[in-house]
């Protein structure tokens, strides 16, 4: 989906209906088949697989509590999926964009500036992850913990440093409160048709809890 605005709203639905149990698991794993790029919208397979597994592991304490950890485990799965889409078509500027539109300048232009920068770092984040398993490479050393504390400690150095520069730069351009910003967004082709399949499989999955 193009429209951010549109595609933030499918989103929010799709993860209401997997939520409600194993048919609206399926509705919305139907959806994410259909509209989104499927194995291309995935993260790498190392942190897909360690999310699945912490996902499982938390499933298989609920079943031996007792507890439904089978559904857990598909309605997480499923909104997972739908999360990962999400992450993998996001643009720089539509969060400012969508809560501009939502909230209006005042408000929205600070809650869209604030998830604008949180998305930069973790985007920078990730970059210096990659950069770093490819210097262990290069240095033959294994990912093991006493190689990994050091680095996810300058990792978190770097982050910190960076928002903190970030910070310094709004403050001396006189930032103080709010902005000025007219919303925009382009539509795709199958955009409206992905928006109201989205609606559909709500309302349905809705009526399937109730009844």
């Amino acid at each position: 989906m193009q429209d951010a605005g549109l595609r933030f709203f499918s989103v929010i639905l799709l993860s209401i209906t997997a939520f409600t149990g194993y048919a609206g698991s399926a509705l919305a794993f139907i959806w994410w088949l259909l509209f989104s790029k499927r194995i291309n919208s995935l993260p790498e397979f190392r942190f897909f697989a360690g999310i699945i597994a912490m996902i499982s592991a938390i499933s298989l304490i609920m079943y031996i509590q007792g507890l439904n950890g089978p559904e857990y485990f598909v309605k997480m799965a499923i909104i997972l999926l739908i999360a990962f889409y999400a992450w993998s078509e996001f643009k720089p500027g539509e969060f400012l964009n969508i809560m501009v539109w939502l909230f209006g300048n005042k408000h929205g232009f600070e809650l869209g500036m604030t998830a604008e920068l949180s998305a930069e770092n973790i985007r920078r984040i990730s970059y210096d992850i990659s950069k770093a398993r490819i210097a262990l490479r290069i240095k033959n050393q294994k990912q093991k913990i006493s190689n990994i504390i050091p680095v996810a400690g300058n990792i978190t150095i770097q982050a910190l440093r960076r928002s903190s520069e970030q910070a310094g730069i709004m403050a001396m351009r006189g930032y103080n409160q709010g902005g000025s910003l007219n919303p925009s967004f382009k539509r795709g082709d199958k955009d409206i048709a992905a928006m109201l399949s989205s609606a559909v499989f709500f309302v349905v999955s809705i009526l399937l809890g109730i009844f």
